[in-house]
């Protein structure tokens, strides 16, 4: 057995205990809202789904052990990739040659996108699967939390890159191709791509139980800091332009017009 398969089966097992663990725990809450007074539900409400992230903190408990190790590693990469934007920052301005970057994913990120893509496979609905709408097991709406709290995690982190990346990239546009070289090799360029696009698919398939998750609200707190950046992309007017309209039509016209 090769090492990477060894790596995704433990994944995979790991995955499976986590999920048992959040039914468990979305059992639990609910009793707690069942008990609790109207005046602390209308107060304090409870996310059951990001307790325990390392974001929302429920008093007198810990944070899972999978979702801690994936906080540090979405961590570490993001004070890193900080780290570069600002070495980026500081070599243009003493006119200095760019820093070469491994194009090559670090072990962390490759560990965190095997995980990601673990993760929506158990949430992914197999061919001969018939599921009664509305109705999920409690181990698939264990999968959905998790997916709920890698989510909010992964944009925590981005959101804290992009408003760095956008104001180094403002500056020139030598900036802002030095930046996106870099953003393009991190958390922002390889985990969120194949993350948006998995949960399209999934909302293909079985659109009641991603919304039951309620990862997307998440995502879509990233748009802002996204459409910032973008808009900094030099020829940007023509991008919006050939994306709005038919295929190849604006292209032949800026051919014709160069």
């Amino acid at each position: 057995m090769r090492e990477s398969d060894k790596l995704d089966g433990d994944l995979d097992g790991v995955i499976d205990i986590e999920a048992k663990k959040e039914a468990q725990k979305e059992k639990e809450i609910d009793e707690q809202e069942a008990n609790a007074s109207t005046l602390h539900r209308n107060r304090t409400p409870l996310d059951k789904d990001l307790i325990n992230t390392g974001i929302y903190e429920s008093a007198g408990k810990q944070s899972l052990p999978l979702v801690q190790l994936i906080q540090q590693l979405l961590r570490n990469i993001a004070s890193q990739t900080v780290a570069k934007l600002k070495d980026v920052a500081r070599r243009i301005s003493s006119c200095l040659d760019h820093e070469h970057y491994s194009k090559e994913r670090s072990a962390s990120l490759d560990l965190l996108l095997r995980f990601q893509r673990l993760l929506v496979s158990k949430l992914y609905p197999g061919d001969s699967a018939v599921q009664i709408p509305n109705t999920y097991s409690p181990e698939l709406l264990g999968v959905g939390s998790l997916l709920k709290k890698y989510t909010a995690l992964l944009c925590t982190h981005i959101g804290d890159i992009l408003p760095v990346a956008t104001s180094i990239a403002s500056t020139s546009h030598r900036h802002f191709a030095e930046v996106t070289r870099v953003v393009d090799g991190d958390l922002t360029g390889v985990l969120l791509p194949e993350l948006v696009v998995s949960i399209v698919l999934l909302l293909s398939k079985n659109a009641g139980l991603i919304q039951e998750a309620g990862a997307i609200p998440l995502l879509a707190g990233l748009l802002e800091h996204l459409d910032r950046f973008n808009h900094l992309a030099p020829g940007k007017e023509r991008d919006d332009s050939e994306d709005l309209a038919w295929p190849g039509i604006m292209g032949m016209f800026f051919i014709r017009n160069v």
